[in-house]
């Protein structure tokens, strides 16, 4: 990769290289252009005008996964994977050893004794999970592969964090737990379809999904070789279809998503149905499936966006649509995430656009700094901070979009980033309120604030100038 950046400056916003993005890449099952909102005229609202293409990768890239408030890292099919910082435009280390696609990676904090410190101490590591039948433990602060795991002699597709201490899961055609001293503790023999989600919930328990099931086991509270996990329950009834988003929304509930449009949320305790959203008796009348629910993001615990197709909804807990998008989007939403510090829905699409969704309001980019936004007081919650103005739930007994005096919590079009030529499958956002994305096309992007970034450049030319001059003085 090239030392220095590729870096595009405003080319983001023009219309004309949004004309050509998606002349290039046209997936079945797109809206007619007419049905799809425009972004406004020179997006005075949109920060992201300055983006760093990294390149890093010489295949398809399978997904980014965040490590902590500025770095993430990414796998790939050209089997490494890579960490980078939102800081540089460089790689910060790239791990080779796989002989395969890496197909999934996590960032998880090992407990161990220092003979040299002669204490205890917590180390945060990487794990790295390929189609080689192999898992590879790294050091994050040296990019060294501390340990090789394969007594498990199949591939991987998700890693899982079992809140467990110096203990994780790893899923594919069978569920693994694995100490992270490389000890292979238990394996639970599927006789269905491969593992593609494993969610963390309360009390040492997981929820594993596969196809359109899920269920239930127990992780062992200690590392002991002759712990094993426990299945707890077959969670009743299925998804109509395949499973494709599982997310926890508190401790007391967690969500799954399916293709067949269903949100369900489950009751932690009870492991039982609390609540269906987004049912949809006539899924099956396109093959298409436009219902759909690629991906659910929970905010505040009580609420949940979700991607319905090429829309996007926001429900609450109590079975409320507080607000929809039917057409948010030309093609599939394929991810959703807050961004620039919680200003801004992001949706990332199969049309190769991201779009940005917020409260209307000021003409320019919200303020990140002080405790105002748009002018105003920043509300106490995510959910008023994107809304921009206050909710007030069932519980306080009043619905503000029944309140004739005020209006309705929505969302409107204030930005479109476009530079993938395919799909944008994921988009992360960072403490420097850096928005990141990587796409079908085989490429990772970082976007910053290009008003900010000139502001960081400017001050680093002037030390440098006040630096020299005062050299020259002494």
């Amino acid at each position: 990769m090239s030392d220095s950046p590729y870096v595009a400056m405003a080319a983001l916003l023009s219309k004309k290289h949004r004309r050509t993005s998606r002349t290039k890449y046209k997936p079945s099952g797109s809206a007619p252009e007419k049905e799809v909102e425009k972004a406004p005229e020179n997006q005075p609202q949109n920060p992201f005008t300055e983006i760093h293409i990294l390149t890093s990768h010489t295949d398809v890239i399978r997904t980014i996964v965040p490590i902590d408030g500025h770095r993430f890292i990414s796998v790939s099919d050209d089997n490494t994977a890579v960490v980078w910082s939102t800081n540089s435009s460089s790689p910060l280390a790239t791990l080779r050893g796989h002989s395969a696609p890496v197909v999934c990676a996590m960032p998880i904090t090992e407990a161990h004794h220092d003979q040299d410190r002669g204490y205890p101490v917590r180390e945060q590591v990487l794990i790295t999970g390929s189609l080689d039948k192999t898992i590879r433990i790294w050091s994050l602060e040296t990019g060294d592969c501390l340990r090789v795991l394969q007594d498990h002699n199949t591939y991987v597709k998700v890693l899982c964090d079992s809140c467990v201490e110096n203990l994780f899961c790893a899923g594919g055609n069978n569920l693994h737990l694995w100490s992270l001293k490389g000890e292979l503790l238990h394996t639970v023999i599927l006789s269905g379809e491969d593992v593609s989600h494993i969610l963390a919930i309360n009390d040492g328990r997981i929820v594993v999904a596969a196809s359109n099931s899920l269920e239930v086991f127990q992780v062992p509270n200690t590392p002991d070789i002759l712990q094993e996990l426990e299945k707890v329950k077959k969670l009743a009834p299925n998804h109509r279809e395949m499973i494709l988003s599982l997310e926890k929304i508190s401790g007391s509930f967690f969500a799954s998503s399916s293709l067949d449009g269903t949100i369900v949320i489950w009751n932690v305790a009870t492991l039982a149905v609390s609540l269906q959203l987004n049912h949809s008796k006539e899924y099956l009348l396109d093959h298409e499936y436009p219902y759909c629910v690629h991906h659910i993001l929970t905010v505040d615990q009580k609420y949940i966006f979700a991607a319905v197709g090429r829309g996007l909804a926001l429900f609450s807990l109590t079975g409320d649509c507080i607000w929809r998008k039917i057409n948010a989007h030309h093609s599939k939403i394929l991810f959703l995430c807050l961004v620039y510090n919680g200003a801004f829905l992001a949706s990332c699409s199969e049309d190769g656009t991201i779009r940005l969704w917020g409260p209307e309001g000021s003409k320019e980019p919200p303020p990140m700094e002080g405790n105002t936004l748009l002018g105003k007081e920043v509300p106490e919650t995510s959910l008023e901070r994107l809304l921009g103005q206050s909710i007030v739930t069932k519980e306080k007994k009043r619905l503000p979009w029944k309140d004739d005096r005020r209006r309705a919590p929505s969302l409107v079009l204030l930005g479109e980033c476009v530079s993938h030529s395919g799909a944008v499958q994921r988009v992360l956002s960072f403490s420097d309120n850096t928005m990141v994305s990587y796409g079908s096309d085989g490429i990772i992007i970082m976007w910053k604030d290009g008003t900010k970034e000139f502001e960081v450049r400017n001050e680093q030319v002037r030390r440098i100038l006040h630096s020299d001059i005062a050299g020259e003085d002494a």
